[in-house]
């Protein structure tokens, strides 16, 4: 299994943007990089990832694992609402980062609105809750 390269997540992240702004063209995207610390991993809601990786989420983990000790870091993708951040993608590597308990790279998009976005119906809980 391949990892995911902070370039093509970059893209990614960029895509994302992108089509967010086309579902929603009144509302404006403020993008950052930041390093998300445990006590803010705990915060995150986690949102259901796909079947696939559900199937193979534990092997994934133990490898990205293996590749932190070289050096890999590529961030997850977070969307921020005023009340709570959401992972959109990197659902794996935030969990071998928890399990680590080391701070992990994220890009963050902000809407300038608290409009309500479809994945917020794929919440299954808070990291703190899920992950104990």
């Amino acid at each position: 299994m391949a990892l995911i390269q902070p370039h093509e997540e970059k893209e990614l992240f960029d895509k994302i943007v992108s089509y967010y702004h086309s579902l929603h063209p009144d509302v404006k995207f403020t993008t950052r990089e930041e390093m998300m610390p445990p006590a803010k991993i705990k915060e995150l809601y986690y949102t259901l990832p796909g079947l696939k990786d559900v199937v193979t989420f534990g092997q994934k983990i133990e490898e990205i694992k293996r590749a932190i000790g070289h050096g890999y870091q590529t961030p997850a993708i977070i969307l921020r609402k005023r009340d709570r951040d959401l992972l959109l993608d990197g659902h794996r590597r935030i969990r071998a980062a928890w399990e680590l308990g080391m701070e992990w790279p994220a890009l963050v998009m902000i809407p300038d609105s608290q409009k309500s976005f479809g994945v917020e119906k794929l919440v299954q809980g808070q990291i703190k809750e899920l992950w104990k």
